[in-house]
């Protein structure tokens, strides 16, 4: 794939896995601290966003951390 749609396509691929990288550092974080309580993990969720809002999006992040938070079993509060 070449031109346009090659560029677009490798700018998306690269984007995700920024994100997915984003989540590999959270959750490395986590189990690295053993963290187990909700609100210690959130505040860990909190911090990372805060540490790459420079260069990924916020609402994104938060995404990605929403489905952390469902395999994890936590409850938003």
């Amino acid at each position: 794939m070449t031109g346009t749609n090659g560029l677009l396509l490798h700018y998306k691929m690269n984007e995700e896995l920024a994100y997915l990288e984003f989540v590999r550092e959270v959750t490395a974080d986590i189990v690295r601290r053993n963290i187990s309580t909700n609100s210690v993990i959130k505040q860990a969720f909190e911090w990372h966003i805060n540490q790459h809002k420079h260069n990924l999006d916020e609402d994104k992040m938060r995404a990605h951390l929403s489905g952390v938070s469902r395999e994890l079993g936590l409850v938003d509060s």
